[in-house]
Protein backbone atom coordinates (compact mmCIF):
# COMPACT_ATOMS: atom_id res chain seq x y z
CA UNK A 1 0.00 0.00 0.00
CA UNK A 2 1.63 2.91 -0.91
CA UNK A 3 0.68 6.49 -0.12
CA UNK A 4 1.46 10.26 -1.23
CA UNK A 5 2.40 12.30 1.62
CA UNK A 6 1.62 15.67 1.62
CA UNK A 7 2.15 18.46 5.02
CA UNK A 8 -1.50 17.48 5.32
CA UNK A 9 -1.10 14.11 5.62
CA UNK A 10 1.97 14.22 7.59
CA UNK A 11 0.59 16.52 10.38
CA UNK A 12 -2.44 14.15 10.14
CA UNK A 13 -0.27 11.10 10.77
CA UNK A 14 1.52 13.28 13.83
CA UNK A 15 -1.73 13.52 15.35
CA UNK A 16 -2.25 9.96 15.00
CA UNK A 17 1.21 9.16 16.74
CA UNK A 18 -0.21 11.00 19.55
CA UNK A 19 -3.59 8.67 19.60
CA UNK A 20 -1.22 5.75 19.16
CA UNK A 21 0.81 3.28 21.18
CA UNK A 22 4.58 4.00 20.64
CA UNK A 23 4.98 0.87 19.00
CA UNK A 24 2.68 2.05 16.43
CA UNK A 25 4.31 5.51 16.00
CA UNK A 26 7.77 3.95 15.42
CA UNK A 27 5.93 1.51 12.70
CA UNK A 28 4.72 4.61 11.38
CA UNK A 29 8.27 6.28 11.13
CA UNK A 30 9.95 3.83 10.11
CA UNK A 31 7.46 3.40 7.70
CA UNK A 32 7.88 7.02 6.91
CA UNK A 33 11.65 6.84 6.43
CA UNK A 34 11.42 4.06 3.76
CA UNK A 35 9.36 6.63 1.37
CA UNK A 36 12.10 9.31 1.97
Amino acid sequence: MLHIFTEDSLIHVAELEDDAPPVVADDILSMLHNFI
